[in-house]
């Protein structure tokens, strides 16, 4: 199946994280409860587009919900991860409503819009890849 990149994050404070998607079996992966992480930028090799203009947050909760900051808006999702499999679905997003310079709410619906369509993560040397539908 064809492999196209959703967004790119990075371990706070430690490096960077590829969001990649696509069918793929992921196999046996760390629990993401308790990590946080941050959007480095969107896409993979020619699909990449540029870093976010501001910092845009995940942090997943010891009990099946996650929060952080879109870059304008705090928000908070629930999430149901497997593990075992590598799969991983977002819930709905509960976001605040403020607004922000044009290009900060450009990342933050793009940022949001990709949460809504994962279906499968790995860990992989301190980083995160998130794969998409």
């Amino acid at each position: 199946m064809k492999r196209t990149g959703i967004l790119i994050l990075a371990l706070l404070c430690i490096g960077a994280v590829i969001l990649t998607a696509g069918c793929v079996n992921t196999g046996s992966q760390p629990n993401p409860a308790g990590t946080t992480w941050v959007l480095a930028g969107f896409g993979t090799g020619s699909d990449a587009a540029s870093l976010p203009v501001t910092t845009i947050s995940l942090t997943f909760g010891d009990n099946g919900s996650a929060s952080g900051n879109g870059g304008v808006n705090g928000y908070s999702v629930s999430y149901t991860a497997d593990p075992g499999a590598g799969t991983l679905t977002f819930g709905p997003i509960a976001a605040t409503l403020m607004a922000g310079p044009a290009q900060f709410m450009t990342d933050e619906d793009r940022y949001f819009t990709s949460l809504a369509n994962v279906t499968g993560y790995k860990l992989t040397d301190g980083s995160l890849v998130l794969l998409d539908k």
